[in-house]
This record gives C-alpha cells, structure tokens and sequence, in this order.
C-alpha cells in the first residue's frame, strides 16, 4: 500500500510583509545606523587612540669608553613622558631616564659610554594616543693608554742606553683585569717599521699592565698595546710610543 500526502495550499503573505530586495537592503542600513542588528559589533570610533610614531638615534654609532653619548627620541606628540633604557650582557632593559617630550615632540638624554648596548625608548600610551617604542644600539671601544718610563725624552721618542731596559705600561677603561693585552714591538729597517715581536700579558690591578724590553744600539723601535674586545666592548688600540737605543 503506498500512503500519499496531501500537500498543503500556498498561503501569500500579506502585501504589508512583502519586501523587496531593494527594501531590505533599505531595512539592514538602517538598523546598521541605529545600531540594532543582532550581531553586528562596530569597532574604533571617536573614541580610538591617535596612532604614534617614536623614533630614536644616538650621536653616533661608535664610541670609546668615557665618551659623552646624546640619545634624542622623537614622538608625534607633545607633552607625554617617554621612557628610556638600556641592554647589554648582564643588564636586561635597566630603566635610565624619564622624560617629557617638548612642543616639537623631542626629548633627549646624555651620559658616558661604558659598554656596548642597546637602547630603548618607550610611550606607554594614554586615552589619546597609542603606545609606541623605538631602539638603536651603540657600539663601545674600550679606552687604552701607553706610556713609556726610563731613559731620556725627546719630542717623539725616549733615547735608552743599550744596557737599559725599556718600559712601557698600558691601562684599559672599563677594566679589564684578568684580561690580556698584546704588545707589539716593531723595529726600523730600511725605512719602515717591520714587527719584531707580539706577546700577550694578563692584565693586573688598577686594569694595567707595564712590560720591558731591550734594544740593539743605534736602531729605532716603536710599541703600542692592543686588546681583541669581548661581549662588553670592541677591540681598540693605543699610539705608537717610539724608542732608540745608543752605545
């Protein structure tokens, strides 16, 4: 037996609850306007934060232990307060400085150079204005001094007895001891210093070192001290200091 069902008629909507496409388009805007379409969740407004733009630059890239480093940070807004800090080995993002920016937007700090770093500066950001950040990092040579004792100075070089021993002592900033520093002794011949020696030597207290050598009569010499650099500082060395050694 095969059961059949009787579908029911077609009933037309009333004329008032037709709509077109056109009409409900119509319809969706204007619930879009008085915002009373469920689901529907508008983002931004008046109410959004001014977007910022925070940029920072030091004087220069390189720099020697001791040396006055300038950071400026620019934001595109006045009056709110930037925040600064630095990296490097052992110093995670240690805060430095805090300031206000100018009318221009600027603000700017100075200070010694110690160690290779990073730096960053900051907005945190207010009701009218976005967070923003910035960074630039700096390289540091480390500062080195020679001096030559002994013997008799002359404008350039020091004169020693070929039975005196030279002595020449290099210092290091930030100190290094423990460290070693390279000597180098180069001696005239034909008119142009060739290397006669390099020997390394632990630096000692006070982050110096002082070593001695001897010379042949009536030949010229000239030393300086280098260090190689490491994770806190790049490498650097000293001057030439010149010698000569009579009979």
């Amino acid at each position: 037996m095969t059961v059949s069902s009787t579908a029911a008629p077609a009933v037309a909507p009333p004329a008032a609850a037709r709509r077109t496409p056109r009409r409900a388009a119509a319809a969706l805007a204007a619930g879009l306007v008085l915002g009373v379409v469920p689901g529907v969740v508008l983002a931004g407004g008046a109410d959004a934060a001014t977007p910022t733009t925070l940029t920072l630059r030091a004087d220069h890239r390189t720099y020697t232990a001791g040396s006055r480093v300038v950071l400026r940070a620019h934001l595109n807004a006045a009056d709110r307060s930037v925040t600064f800090y630095e990296k490097h080995r052992g110093v995670s993002n240690r805060t430095i400085y805090s300031g206000t920016t100018d009318a221009h937007g600027n603000v700017a700090i100075d200070g010694s150079a110690g160690y290779t770093s990073t730096f960053t500066a900051k907005f945190a950001g207010d009701s009218t204005y976005a967070a923003s950040s910035a960074t630039t990092r700096i390289t540091v040579r480390v500062r080195m001094a020679i001096a030559a004792g002994g013997g008799t100075k002359h404008k350039g070089y020091r004169t020693y007895h070929q039975s005196k021993k030279a002595t020449v002592a290099t210092a290091v900033a930030p100190s290094k001891r423990g460290h070693k520093v390279l000597f180098r002794l180069q001696e005239r011949r034909k008119g142009h210093y060739r290397t006669l020696q390099t020997r390394r030597y632990k630096i000692g207290k006070k982050s110096a070192v002082a070593i001695t050598y001897r010379g042949v009569a009536g030949h010229r010499y000239r030393v300086r001290a280098e260090y190689a650099g490491d994770s806190l500082n790049a490498r650097n060395h000293t001057a030439w200091t010149y010698s000569r050694f009579v009979r």
